[in-house]
């Protein structure tokens, strides 16, 4: 059982759970009950307060309808009355309500066919997917919990809710999501839970590659290790509507990797996230444009990239059907092609180059997953090493050439004989032939 830092177990922070909630969810849980109405926090507001983790999001669950809520409070929003849920706003809060309800059944494997409000709150819990998830409390702090999820939560497990085929069976993304939470909380998944994710793993056909993506970001943001065995051996990506075959083998790659270091894996992967101090802390300059981060996804989606087969356009047309951001996948591939080139064995020119040419970000991201991979390190050499040749490099960004090609057209060159010349400029002034000044890179073009 994990303790606190003041030594306390979880069992013993919840027997002393002293429930702080937000102003706007108090009112929203008062106005239901002083209305006669049942309510109570549900979902992962629920699981997240019972782990000491900082909760952002609310979600109540009460016996009140949706048109009953709506007469209840000024200002609502009808987000989801098929589902039977409208958003509250309070002073420009938002809290969630959904009435009491059960599910009927899912033809499409994603959704049910028609909802139904249910009496009482149990029946609401049971259609929930996770045990961990089908915890309520309400504001005092007292837990209904009739599928054991605390239990569950305290031995890190995700257990399915009843039978784990049928919750699979009804919504497929289910799976995905027990590998996210996996990834997420550090926690294992329950063997037969775990078994009915490999038995009904066709239900991914039909989930958008839209939501795949979203999940598989999710992952990267967590302990993506506790998962990857799963990622690499288990049937999962390659039975998505678009096959992931390709990230399949990348991962794999990865995975032979960690499985030859025990120096690799989440521990170093965690300093290297937290990077608040120690050994694997280094500052950046001054003048360094912002404040240089590992973040976690990015890292990990570059590393993945980085141990794909193929060149960097094939591996940017893998990913197009998840939909992740243009930028993310830019910086992530260009991420990764720089961690193919092995920047601890780059030469000062080469470091030169690469940072005229190169997002910032991704070659931070870069330099810093060299040093995760680099075991027999406790220093960040590579980061280190970025910081020192962007202070000491005498031309950071073309653009801060003294000619630029309008000057350069000017003095009579033309087409490509500016670019010709431009390149001839640049890499004068990074071997330090000459000085970046106006005056110095006229005599070099005129004397070249």
């Amino acid at each position: 059982m994990s303790s606190d830092s003041d030594g306390r177990t979880q069992n013993e922070r919840l027997s002393q759970l002293n429930l702080q909630l937000p102003t706007h969810v108090v009112y929203v849980l008062d106005v239901l009950e002083q209305h006669g109405y049942e309510a109570f926090l549900v979902g992962g507001c629920v699981r997240d307060t019972l782990l000491g983790i900082g909760v952002h999001d609310y979600d109540v669950a009460t016996n009140a309808r949706p048109e009953d809520v709506q007469q209840l409070f000024a200002q609502v929003i009808p987000t989801g009355l098929a589902h039977g849920t409208v958003t509250v706003t309070f002073n420009r809060l938002p809290v969630e309500v959904t009435t009491y309800r059960i599910d009927a059944d899912y033809s499409d494997g994603r959704h049910p066919d028609k909802v139904l409000y249910a009496n009482c709150l149990s029946d609401d819990l049971r259609r929930r997917d996770f045990t961990m998830n089908a915890i309520a409390m309400d504001k005092t702090g007292r837990v209904v919990d009739p599928m054991d999820g605390r239990r569950d939560l305290f031995c890190h497990l995700i257990r399915a809710v009843g039978n784990a085929r049928e919750r699979f069976a009804e919504d497929g993304l289910r799976i995905l999501r027990a590998l996210r939470f996996a990834a997420q909380l550090g926690f294992s998944i329950e063997d037969e839970t775990h078994r009915a994710m490999a038995v009904e793993v066709d239900r991914l056909k039909v989930i958008s590659m839209e939501r795949v993506g979203q999940e598989l970001l999710k992952i990267g943001s967590g302990n993506w290790f506790t998962v990857l065995p799963d990622l690499t051996l288990g049937p999962y990506l390659p039975a998505a509507k678009q096959p992931l075959e390709h990230l399949q083998r990348g991962l794999a790659k990865v995975h032979r990797m960690v499985r030859s270091n025990s120096k690799f894996g989440w521990d170093r992967w965690a300093r290297m996230v937290a990077d608040q101090e120690g050994t694997w802390r280094v500052e950046p300059p001054a003048e360094w444009p912002g404040t240089p981060l590992f973040e976690p996804r990015l890292a990990a989606v570059s590393l993945w990239l980085a141990h794909m087969p193929g060149r960097s356009g094939a591996i940017s047309n893998v990913f197009r059907p998840l939909a992740w951001p243009k930028s993310f996948v830019s910086t992530a591939v260009q991420a990764a092609v720089l961690l193919r080139s092995r920047p601890w064995t780059w030469s000062e020119r080469t470091w030169r180059q690469t940072l005229l040419t190169s997002n910032l970000s991704a070659l931070y991201t870069a330099c810093a997953l060299a040093d995760w991979m680099n075991p027999d390190e406790v220093r960040p050499i590579c980061r280190t090493r970025l910081f020192s040749v962007f202070q000491e490099t005498p031309l950071r960004r073309v653009a801060d050439l003294a000619l630029n090609g309008h000057q350069l057209a000017l003095l009579g060159l033309a087409g490509a004989e500016i670019g010709i010349a431009l390149h001839e400029l640049v890499d004068a002034v990074i071997s330090e032939t000459v000085e970046n000044n106006e005056e110095a890179l006229r005599r070099f073009l005129l004397y070249r």
